[in-house]
């Protein structure tokens, strides 16, 4: 798929949701209407715009929300309702938490705001420098299993994650000597998707298929895929700039979709240390391609 097939694709997508901000329009509807599975769709608007479609829509509805506010022709809990918010509470929040100012206020004093205007996406990715990264090499794998520490409910864009993931390689690294694994010089972090905003992490070894579980610990299973294989070089707190390059870049025109299944880190003697800008790490993607008929 070509970067100019994407890019009219996404942009056919934000003009639909700017179409339909006054109805209950869905993440789901929207990725439909792209003709890609959801979490692929979802892959590629947030690593180019930067937003999940979720939080782009209720910033565009909160914009559109603060136009008829100054216009004063509806009561704001009407403008509320236009707008899909459940409730006049729920809506003076979400305008609040963008504005810095409540409704009411920003009705009587008429402060200016900085409202979020609709994206372009031939500028967002025309103004692009970045160096597009291609994968090493794409590998079929077997099914396997990873036993090791495991939180969930963290969110792809980083925020309100704190320091989890480190913590718990921590608390691994402590307990490590307990995992019988057949391949003691490798581990893994496993990335598995819950939703369209967040992921389960697990921190790990591998073990055969019926290892007993050790207290304290998870076994998460890893389905057989293909998969496109990147490799980050450096620190790790720099694998976000590598995850914007593979999808701000690469992704949109390689022809593939990434399928709503565990990605992971593979860590092995490359790995010098999380702070050592030699270090190496294998970033694995289960893809597949994406069908002539689509979109």
């Amino acid at each position: 798929m070509s970067t100019l097939h994407m890019k009219t694709i996404l942009q056919r997508s934000i003009d639909y949701i700017d179409q339909h901000l006054t109805e209950p329009i869905t993440f789901h509807e929207v990725a439909q209407q792209a003709g890609f599975s959801p979490y692929h769709f979802h892959r590629v608007f947030h690593g180019i715009t930067g937003f999940t479609i979720t939080e782009y829509i209720r910033k565009r509805r909160l914009t559109v929300a603060s136009f008829a506010i100054l216009q004063g022709k509806e009561k704001i809990i009407d403008i509320a309702l236009q707008c899909q918010f459940e409730s006049q509470a729920a809506f003076t929040r979400a305008f609040q938490q963008q504005f810095g100012v409540t409704p009411g206020k920003y009705r009587l004093d008429r402060q200016p705001i900085q409202t979020f205007q609709k994206i372009h996406i031939s500028n967002e990715l025309d103004s692009s420098t970045l160096t597009t990264i291609h994968p090493s090499r794409f590998v079929e794998k077997d099914t396997f299993y990873i036993m090791g520490m495991q939180c969930s409910h963290l969110r792809y864009d980083g925020t309100s994650n704190g320091n989890k993931i480190p913590v718990m390689w921590e608390h691994l690294l402590e307990r490590e000597h307990e995992i019988a694994s057949p391949n003691k010089d490798i581990t893994y972090g496993i990335c598995a998707p819950q939703d369209e905003t967040h992921f389960c992490y697990t921190a790990g070894a591998e073990v055969d298929e019926n290892t007993p579980t050790i207290s304290g610990m998870v076994i998460q299973k890893v389905p057989a895929n293909t998969y496109a294989v990147f490799t980050h070089q450096g620190p790790t707190h720099k694998i976000s700039e590598t995850l914007m390059h593979i999808f701000k870049t690469w992704l949109p025109e390689s022809g593939y979709e990434i399928l709503q299944a565990p990605d992971f880190e593979r860590y092995d003697q490359r790995f010098l240390g999380p702070l050592h800008e030699d270090s190496q790490i294998d970033l694995y993607f289960p893809v597949q391609p994406i069908s002539i008929g689509k979109a």
